[in-house]
């Protein structure tokens, strides 16, 4: 897992991305996920950061539902990418 700290014109201040929180499939379950989730979270918000953003794959309801329980929406943005080298 890491956090990626930038600045939001739209929140007028400092943001953070969530990249790459990934438990192991036979960890899962056990609260380890939302321990680290938390920290995730407590970090930013204890530093005045206005935002957490995170992506996940639109069919991956597990973890949408995951995200959802510790408070994260849908946002209306849509991602893009640009593969460099494919």
């Amino acid at each position: 897992m890491s956090l990626l700290f930038t600045v939001s014109t739209e929140g007028g201040g400092p943001a953070c991305r969530l990249e790459d929180m990934v438990v192991r499939p036979d960890r899962r379950g056990g609260g380890l996920g939302s321990r680290l989730l938390r920290a995730a979270i407590d970090h930013p918000r204890t530093h005045g950061f206005s935002r957490v953003t995170l992506l996940t794959d639109r069919v991956n309801a597990g973890a949408i539902r995951f995200y959802g329980r510790h408070g994260f929406t849908e946002s209306e943005m849509t991602a893009l990418r640009l593969h460099l080298n494919p």
